[in-house]
């Protein structure tokens, strides 16, 4: 599915491309009347109809391109939600057994024997965090001796625990894994995305001004007036501006353009803050 503010280009791009079109004759015979008393002995006129539609086939071509980003940029964000859903999920699950934990040893132990574990405080929720809390209470419980006043019939299996714990920090940090892949994928789409809304925004500002003089020179001004480019919302004619009028606040993928994305060195927990 193409997102809204890539519709408003796409349908400006096929209002100007079908004007073109349509109109290539007019526009043809408009500047030959313009430019043919000036050609001079030995001078051939250009050929206006091929450059005509070889600007509406660029601007064809670019629009394709930025469509096509959209879409795989609409994917990775799908991607995206879904393995953040995922790490919600195993990060839920692992914080539940630490609560658990956490109320065992205090019966089977005693307040002070959870906080050496690393139990004592609130149980994280920011999943690198919690990764490290779990990895440090499977390190502490390596050492932890047997209860001296068991609770009668109600076992303690420290190794069950342990299992169970490295089970959870495993699955944590293999969600965390993929949770971060895609969002370094998702920010490089929205990043090509933006470059190619930059591309389109100057083919089109060419290509559509150029459309709109050229109509007026044939005689088509209110086709000519249709076909204005908004200089408001690059990329888009004033006519296709005013459907998305409540469109104001759009992605912000021509500011990341001109970002990095994120390097290794920058560390997981950057990208999972959002």
């Amino acid at each position: 599915m193409v997102s809204k503010q890539i519709v408003a280009r796409q349908k400006s791009t096929e209002d100007v491309v079908a004007g073109i079109e349509a109109h290539r004759e007019k526009m043809v015979a408009g500047l030959n009347a313009l430019l043919g008393p000036e050609i001079k002995e030995g001078e051939v006129m250009p050929d206006v109809g091929l450059f005509l539609t070889l600007m509406g086939r660029s601007l064809s071509s670019v629009t394709d391109r930025l469509v096509a980003s959209d879409q795989d940029h609409s994917r990775e964000i799908a991607e995206d939600d879904a393995a953040r859903k995922t790490l919600d999920g195993v990060v839920e699950v692992a914080r539940q057994r630490l609560f658990k934990l956490r109320r065992l040893i205090q019966a089977h132990y005693d307040e002070l024997k959870a906080v050496e574990l690393g139990l004592g405080g609130q149980t994280a929720d920011d999943p690198v965090t919690l990764s490290r809390d779990i990895k440090d209470v499977i390190r502490a419980m390596d050492s932890l001796e047997e209860p001296v006043d068991p609770i009668p019939g109600g076992g303690f299996d420290k190794e069950a625990w342990i299992m169970a714990l490295k089970a959870d920090h495993v699955a944590v940090d293999g969600a965390i894994s993929t949770y971060t892949r895609e969002r370094r994928e998702t920010e490089g789409e929205m990043v090509k995305k933006g470059q190619l809304i930059i591309e389109h925004a100057k083919v089109f500002s060419a290509s559509a001004g150029m459309a709109v003089q050229v109509l007026r020179l044939s005689g088509e001004h209110d086709l000519a007036s249709r076909l204005r480019p908004s200089a408001r919302r690059p990329g888009r004619t004033i006519a296709r501006s005013k459907d998305a009028e409540d469109d104001i606040a759009e992605t912000p993928v021509v500011a990341a353009a001109s970002q990095d994305v994120p390097s290794d060195k920058d560390g997981e927990g950057a990208l999972l803050q959002s």
